[in-house]
């Protein structure tokens, strides 16, 4: 019994593991990403750029499609120029196509989750930055997480 009660709270303790436990992987869903997740249903329509656990998410509580880990490009490039290919023609799991939205929240600036064999590895600020430039506009914002949609065809003076 005291074997089982042991092995029982071991499990508890470590059923949802700290992310520097797991290559700075969150395997939880926060809360506070619900929020973005429950307006996305009733806001957004088209593929959304957003890492495997934004994605997973994104899909299981919204409907809304999502990337996963099929574009990686535009998680890291500097400007919109760098990111394009990674946003035009996309072969997501919905089918292939342009992204519509992207989706940042504060854990995957911390560590973008792609693919569960590579460390989540921090968003450079200058992919931050670059979403206040150019075609993106901010369409949601709880502090937590933002949501932009891209306005295909504009420069930054739209």
């Amino acid at each position: 019994v005291a074997l089982c009660g042991a092995l029982l709270i071991g499990n508890f303790a470590m059923a949802i593991p700290p992310p520097n436990f797991v290559a700075n992987w969150n395997e939880g869903t926060m809360p506070r990403s619900l929020d973005g997740a429950y307006w996305a249903r009733d806001h957004m329509s088209g593929l959304t750029l957003a890492d495997h656990r934004v994605s997973t998410t994104l899909f299981g509580f919204a409907g809304v499609n999502a990337t996963w880990d099929t574009t990686t490009t535009p998680f890291f490039a500097p400007d919109f120029a760098q990111a394009m290919g990674g946003l035009v023609n996309v072969a997501a799991p919905s089918g292939r196509g342009n992204v519509s939205y992207v989706w940042v929240d504060a854990d995957e600036i911390a560590g973008v989750q792609l693919r569960p064999w590579e460390p989540a590895v921090p968003m450079p600020v200058a992919t931050v930055a670059m979403l206040s430039n150019y075609s993106f506009v901010k369409v949601f914002d709880t502090g937590y997480s933002q949501v932009y949609w891209i306005a295909w065809g504009c420069d930054p003076s739209c």
